[in-house]
């Protein structure tokens, strides 16, 4: 009786172990994303007008730090790059609208 059970539950186990679905890994988390499209998009922008003065700042350091800091939203307002900074007269309204409008997603 007792070898009926262990044999009973044994095929009970791999009988749950068996699928016809293949193994999909799962998503890669969200940081991921933002990271792949913050080096892609945001930080040549940064590194172009940005780093000559912010370089130990987190917001050129990585997508989250962006998104974190305050940047975006200078950069939205005119504040940033500094008004008469030849990084201020270099960027042009379309590359200000990236950096203002990034959000990761």
């Amino acid at each position: 009786m007792l070898k009926m059970l262990i044999a009973a539950g044994f095929l009970g186990l791999m009988a749950g172990c068996s699928s016809d679905q293949p193994y999909t890994l799962p998503d890669k988390p969200v940081t991921d994303s933002v990271e792949l499209k913050w080096s892609a998009q945001i930080k040549p922008l940064t590194d172009k007008y940005c780093v000559s003065c912010h370089a130990t700042a987190d917001f050129v350091k990585s997508g989250a730090g962006y998104l974190a800091g305050g940047a975006k939203g200078r950069v939205a307002n005119n504040n940033m790059p500094l008004a008469g900074s030849a990084a201020a007269t270099a960027i042009t309204a379309a590359e200000r609208a990236t950096l203002a409008g990034f959000t990761g997603q």
